[in-house]
Formats: C-alpha cells, structure tokens, sequence
C-alpha cells in the first residue's frame, strides 16, 4: 500500500514538473511568469516590458533594462530563437539574437570591499551557445560622459561558468570596421584576450588601417597595436589601476612615417620617431625624440605634459629642444575636439631659433619669438620674432593672418630694419603647385647696414607672385615705385622681372640716381634679346671712388652662347682707385652668325694704373666668323717724354667654339723708330675651351732670334720648346 502511496506521489510530482515545464516553456503565461522573477534578483536590477512569444522561441521583448553598479544597459525591440533540445546537457542553445536598439552606460565603480567569493559568469552547470548576435543602433556612453555611436555589432559567443568566447565579432560606426576575436576568463581581476584589426576613420584624410591586441586582466592590460597603413607605426602600452585609478603608459615608434597622408602637399617625413607616454585621469606626458628628414638630419627631443577632458587637450607645458643646441620651442594652450577640426587656443615662444638648426653658419636665426593660433578652421595667427642674418643687422617682425589646410594667409605684416620698416600681405599655397603672392611697401630703408658705401633712405612699392619655393620655381617682381635717396643723390626706379620655365624676362627697367639713368628691356632664355641704356654725367655719385661721364648703350640678340652684340661706348675721365682713363670712344658690331659684317673699334687715350701707363689703346677688327682681322696699337711715353709702341695682328676663323688662325705679324717700335722686337713669320695658333696650340712662333730680338710652341690640354699634358741664336747674356 505504501508503495503504491510513493508512486503516486512521484508520479503527482512528475506531472507538476512537466506542466511548469509545458506552461514555462510553450505558453505566454509561463514566459511573463519567468520574467516577473527576474525583478527579485538582488545584486541586478531588470525590468522587462512587452515579453511574447515562447520560450522555444521566437521570444520577444519589448525592452530589457538592467541596472548594475558598473553598468546601466537597455535593451530594445528583443528577438530571440532559442532552443531546448540541449537543455538536458545543461546548455542553452541560441540560434540567434537580434537587437533593434541598445543603450550601454558605463559607471564609476563605488568604492567598496572586493569580493572574496571567486567569480563565475553561469552557475557551474550551465552553459549557454549563441550562434549569432546581430545588435544595431548601439549607444556607448563612458564614465566621463563621453559618447560612441555603433551602427551594428554581430558575434557569436559561448559562455559557461568561468569562459566568454566571442568569435569572428564584427563592429560597424561612424568611427572604425572592426572584426576579431575576444576571450573574457572568470577570476578575479577578469582575465581578457582579445585581437582585433580593422579601419578607423579620420573624416577627409585617409583611413588608418590597424591590427592589434589586448591581453592581460582588468587591472593589468598590455596593448600592442600596428599602424600598417597610410603610414606604418608600432605602439605598445600596458594598462594598469594603482591606487584605485588608471594608468597607461606606452611607447610609438616608427622608421619613416611621411606626413603627405594628411597634409597632401607635405614633404615632410618622419625619418625616425621613438616616444615614451603616459596617461592618468589628470596628466598626460609625451617624451622622446624624433627626426624631421626636411627640417634637419639631427634628432629633436619632444617633451609635452596636458591632461584630456570633456573633449578638450590642455596643454599644460611642452618644449622642443636639440641636443647640443640652444634652440628651445615652447608651447602651451588647449584643443577642442568639438567635431570636424579641433578649435584651437595655442601659444608658442622659442629662443635661439635658426635655419637650419643645427648648422654652425644659419642662413637666417630668430633669437626671440612668439607665436599664438587660436579659433576653428582658418585658424587665426599672431607671430612676433626677432630675425638676424650674415648680412642683414637685426630686424623685427610682426605677422598676421590665417591658416587651413590649404593655404597661409598673410593679411598684414611689418619688418622693422634698417632705420625704417617693410610691410605688406601675402598668402602660400600648399597644395602643388604651391602659387604664393607678396606685396610689400618699404620706407625709410637705409642700405647703409648692408653696404656701408651705399647710406641713404629709400622708398617703395612692390608686388611679387609664383609657383613653388626652389631656385627653379615661377615668380614675377614687380617695383612699381622706387624713390628715395642714395650717398647724397636722388633716386628713382620702376619695372618689372619674371622667371617661367623658358627664361629671364625684364619689362620697362629704368633706375635713375643722381645724373645716372640705367634703362633695360628683353629677354633671357634659350636666345636672348636684350637692350640696355646707361648714362652718367658723373660716376661719382655711383660709387665711392670712382669720377667721370660714361655712355654705354647696347643690344643682345641671338643664341645666349654667341649672341649678335651691337654696342657703342662713350666716356671721359673715367676713375676708379688707382685706375684712370681720359677718354674712351668704342663702336661694336659682332655678329657670331655671319649674318652681318662684323666690326670694332675701340680708341682709349691715357690709360693709368700704377706705374703702368698707356698714352693710346687702339683696337680695330673686321670680317666674320669664318674670315677676320683684328688689329692692336698700343703706344706710351717713356723717360724723356719720347713714344714708343708695339703693334700686333691676327687673322682667322671661329667655329664650333674653336678659334684657329695665324699670327700675322707683331712689332714693338722704340723712340728712334727702331724695331728691337718684331714676329719673324706668321705662327699657327688654335684657342679653345680645352685646348691651346701656339706653333713655331718665331721673335727676333734684336740681333739674336728666339723660336717656340706650345700645347696645353685640359686635364691633360702639357708641352713647351724654345730655341735661340745668338742670345746676348
């Protein structure tokens, strides 16, 4: 009877069980029953609204809310299909999980006692197997307010009482595609594994391609990541909580890392970057060196400190030195990372600047300046420096303007040197090809700080504008107004300069000083055609020294090695130190092409210089380039105020930049009309750039005969031979 009385029961009680089963696992009742329990849950607050469906699946729920001490989650628009075949072995099996909205709200863990029981994720018996996670419209806010948009999270996972494993997770936001693998472990701190790799996004500028992971504990987390693209970077860090906060601290390095990626028009590149950094809630420290390829082949030694909060980098103090240098860069301010370009809030000093840096002679140095950026894109700019160079005495400046990503623009600035001032606008491109523009008014310059014979006070107005910033570029200089005062004359000037791809070209020159008037027009290029004009009543008031009157006018055309050269030269009582020339009267006609007939003429009366002294110089050629004739007289006074004169006369021919022809005949006469000097013969003769053949040239000196040659070469041999008769000794 008892026995029957135990079946019974057993038999009641399976049947309880298997209707709670029924009524849990395939009816709506047993779904909301479920749910309501999970509100007594203690240590984890949950609320869950608008649950249909079954257990079995598909279960539905309108929202999900869990509220833990570390995280405030939401859940919205659940669909989960589930399975119960494998609940006999312990395991929930999940064929898949969609969500249409999460909200996830990290919080500051409360100060508390740690626990002491281990940690398990499941009750030792369970395990539960998702085969696809699909959660879209994801909202990440951190502890310090800041928030991440996620557009769609998918995964598959498998979790049991002491292993997260998450595989092939896939991330998709506005910020980065990321994809990889995660491994969460049971202890206490919880033990994380995670590699992942991806693109992150940077707005208009390229994407940075990186692969990386993270590994180590919640409060000990080693990170190591590699840049591999649009420049490579390796960066390692190791995450660490003393004293109940965070600590990061970490190294970036690089062989070369071009800046071109991000400023289009940049050459500059990170020939060699290793900096150490740290980062705690209220500091953060950069330290280390680099070297900047274009700037200087030298290592710079960065060292910066700020902290990052609400979206703002404070700047508390950085400075850029070089070792073995006095030069010093300091800087300090703030950056706001309100969207799109940062807005910007940056001073910056330096002492002992100079280009380049670490050379012994700088070509230009700064031994004080300041420099503040301040607002959003254009950033606007104040600069104020002390500027010295080898040939310039000390000069100051004062700069305004803007800057962005395409371009610096000058909207005023001054120069004060030399007794007066320089000022103006301008603007540089940096996108090839580099087009600039400069308009600068000078006043009050005295020149005498460059070139002591040259004091005055000068005036002008001029522009300039090009393409590029090498000695080959593009420019055209335009002095529309030049006036002024020069070593106690007055002066003036206009024109206009350009160099293209082509040439030189010069527009309408014309400079006058004192009763000099210089005038040039024409171009320089592969041919050139160019004509000048000078006249000076007085060189004196040109240069210290120098006296006289001189006209020199002339034209170039033709090709630039051997152009066609028509000039005529007239002067008196020219001087210069201890050269002087009473008169000069020259007509030149020289033709290279043998178009025209060529022909020189040049007289010049008393020649002095030193103890040396010529009463005449006369030069007379005629002929063209296959066929001339050049002759010369020159004849001087000696004691007793008696003549005496030497003559000489070559003929021949010009051709491929060789001159061959013959020494025709050549005489020295004394004072009594004697011939103590004179070419026996005609001597062969060749000239060129490379090459010299002077061949039997034969003298007679007096009574006795003197006979030579000669070679020379270039990088080369050379030869000489002499024979004499009856030389007296």
């Amino acid at each position: 009877m008892r026995t029957r009385i135990a079946l019974g029961v057993l038999a009641l009680l399976l049947l309880a069980a298997g209707t709670a089963f029924y009524v849990v696992a395939y009816t709506q009742t047993g779904i909301e029953l479920a749910a309501a329990q999970l509100s007594r849950l203690k240590t984890v607050g949950i609320r869950v609204d608008g649950v249909s469906g079954r257990l079995t699946g598909p279960l539905r729920i309108a929202r999900l809310q869990l509220d833990h001490k570390l995280v405030h989650l939401v859940m919205e628009d659940i669909v989960i299909d589930l399975h119960l075949r494998w609940l006999a072995l312990q395991t929930i099996d999940v064929t898949s999980a969609t969500v249409a909205r999460t909200s996830i709200e990290l919080k500051t863990a409360p100060e508390e006692p740690p626990p002491v029981t281990p940690l398990r994720f499941l009750p030792g018996f369970l395990s539960i197997a998702v085969d696809r996670i699909d959660l879209a419209a994801v909202r990440l806010q951190l502890q310090n307010g800041q928030v991440f948009a996620i557009d769609r999270v998918q995964a598959a996972a498998r979790l049991n009482a002491s292993r997260l494993l998450v595989k092939d997770f896939a991330i998709e936001s506005p910020l980065a595609n990321l994809q990889g693998a995660a491994l969460l472990t049971a202890a206490r701190p919880v033990g994380i594994d995670i590699e992942t790799r991806g693109t992150v996004f940077d707005g208009e500028r390229p994407d940075l391609m990186l692969a990386g992971t993270i590994k180590g504990t919640a409060d000990a987390l080693q990170f190591e990541t590699d840049l591999t693209a649009p420049t490579t970077a390796h960066a390692s860090a190791t995450l660490t909580r003393p004293q109940k906060s965070w600590l990061i601290e970490g190294k970036v390095t690089s062989a070369s890392a071009a800046l071109s990626p991000w400023l289009p028009s940049s050459t500059t590149t990170l020939a060699s970057m290793a900096l150490d950094f740290s980062a705690r809630p209220d500091e953060i420290r950069l330290n280390g060196q680099l070297i900047v390829s274009s700037l200087d082949p030298a290592p710079l030694t960065l060292d910066a400190t700020g902290r990052y909060a609400d979206r703002t980098l404070a700047i508390t103090a950085a400075s850029i030195t070089q070792p073995g240098s006095a030069v010093r860069v300091e800087l300090a301010g703030q950056a706001v990372f309100d969207g799109g370009a940062p807005t910007l809030d940056v001073t910056s000093t330096w002492q002992s600047l100079q280009w380049p840096l670490s050379a012994k002679a700088p070509i230009v140095r700064s031994p004080t300046g300041r420099l503040t950026l301040t607002g959003g894109l254009p950033y606007q700019f104040t600069a104020n420096a002390d500027i010295v160079t080898p040939q310039l005495p000390a000069a100051s400046a004062t700069v305004n303007g803007s800057l962005d990503g395409d371009a610096v623009r000058l909207a005023s600035y001054k120069v004060d040197l030399l007794g007066g001032s320089v000022s103006g606008s301008g603007s540089l491109g940096f996108a090839a090809p580099q087009r600039w523009a400069l308009a600068a008014t000078g006043k009050d310059v005295n020149p005498e700080g460059l070139y002591a014979v040259f004091p005055g006070r000068i005036d002008f107005t001029a522009t300039a504008a090009g393409t590029g910033l090498t000695t080959q570029s593009d420019f055209r200089l335009t002095a529309a107004r030049l006036r002024g005062t020069l070593r106690g004359q007055p002066l003036s000037g206009a024109g206009s300069v350009a160099r293209s791809a082509r040439g030189w070209q010069v527009d309408d020159t014309a400079l006058a000083l004192g009763s000099a008037r210089l005038t040039l027009a024409g171009t320089v290029n592969d041919a050139v055609d160019l004509r000048w004009t000078f006249n000076a009543t007085s060189l004196a008031s040109l240069w210290p020294g120098a006296a006289g009157r001189l006209r020199f006018d002339g034209s170039a055309v033709g090709p630039l090695r051997l152009p066609h050269v028509v000039a005529d030269i007239d002067a008196a009582g020219l001087k210069l130190d201890d050269w002087s020339l009473a008169s000069l009267d020259a007509a030149i006609n020289v033709d290279p092409s043998g178009r025209v007939e060529s022909a020189v003429r040049i007289d010049a009366g008393a020649l002095r210089h030193g103890t040396l002294q010529a009463e005449s110089l006369k030069i007379t050629g005629s002929g063209n380039p296959m066929a001339h004739t050049l002759r010369a007289q020159i004849a001087s006074r000696v004691t007793g105020g008696k003549m005496a004169s030497a003559e000489l006369e070559v003929a021949g021919s010009y051709d491929n930049e060789i001159w061959t022809g013959r020494i025709a005949s050549g005489r020295v006469l004394d004072t009594d009309g004697s011939q103590p000097l004179r070419v026996a013969k005609p001597a062969q003769a060749l000239f060129s750039r490379d090459r010299v053949d002077v061949g039997d040239l034969c003298l007679f000196l007096l009574d006795s005969s003197v006979c030579g040659s000669g070679q020379w070469q270039r990088q080369g041999p050379w030869r000489v031979t002499a024979t004499g008769d009856d030389v007296p000794l």
